[in-house]
């Protein structure tokens, strides 16, 4: 949607908040992909395995962003033809990042786990996905209706022991609410917020708001915010 930006005028910015799937729910929509989502994370590590001992001169001056990508690449190239004939599930790079589709509610993304929570470079997309929120851009890029509710992202976030996979989760994080997250391979551990009586569910997504952020003409022909 083009807006024309005037000198001291303010812009609404329309954020769409994610439907909030929870763990309950999310464990019985994965758990047909559990295996396939392991031996995709393992074949993706045997790669970097065996650039590891066959091919240790070029392996060894990796540093571990390298590392991480070399297995990321992989994994999602063995999810490509591992998961090309599933109904409801679809390989999307839309956002910027390769994540999963699967049905209209959930966005699965890829990340290596071995320092705890994920990370991400604190672009103004990232910012928003952190709180579970989309702009209007993303949702239309992502569900082709900018008016839909967009997908709750969630990370399934592995670890390594040494050269192979140690463990496999998925989670749900929201920026000032309580994450959860369960092992789908070399674990057991589930972590589930609990809800005493008469707390208040803050993990429940907040409904579309705007923001606002003033704009200022710099003279140059370009807009900046303020």
């Amino acid at each position: 949607m083009g807006l024309v930006i005037k000198r001291g005028c303010l812009s609404a910015v329309v954020l769409q908040s994610a439907v909030m799937i929870e763990l309950e729910d999310v464990k019985g929509r994965l758990a047909d992909m559990e295996t396939v989502l392991t031996e995709a994370h393992v074949a993706a590590a045997a790669v970097w395995e065996t650039l590891l001992t066959e091919h240790p001169a070029i392996a060894l001056p990796f540093d571990t962003t390298t590392r991480a990508n070399i297995i990321h690449d992989h994994l999602c190239a063995e999810l490509g033809w591992r998961l090309a004939d599933t109904p409801g599930v679809e390989l999307t790079d839309c956002l910027g990042f390769t994540g999963l589709k699967v049905g209209q509610d959930i966005l699965l993304r890829f990340k290596f786990v071995g320092h705890g929570a994920p990370s991400n470079v604190a672009t103004e997309q990232q910012k928003l996905l952190a709180r579970q929120e989309y702009s209007e851009d993303m949702t239309l890029v992502l569900t082709g209706d900018p008016a839909l509710k967009p997908p709750t992202l969630l990370t399934c976030g592995h670890t390594l022991d040494g050269a192979k996979v140690g463990r496999i989760e998925i989670r749900r994080d929201c920026k000032g609410h309580r994450p959860w997250m369960y092992d789908i391979y070399g674990g057991t551990r589930v972590v589930a917020p609990i809800a005493f009586p008469g707390m208040q569910d803050a993990a429940k997504p907040a409904t579309v708001r705007k923001t606002t952020e003033r704009k200022k003409d710099t003279g140059t022909g370009t807009v900046q915010s303020a």
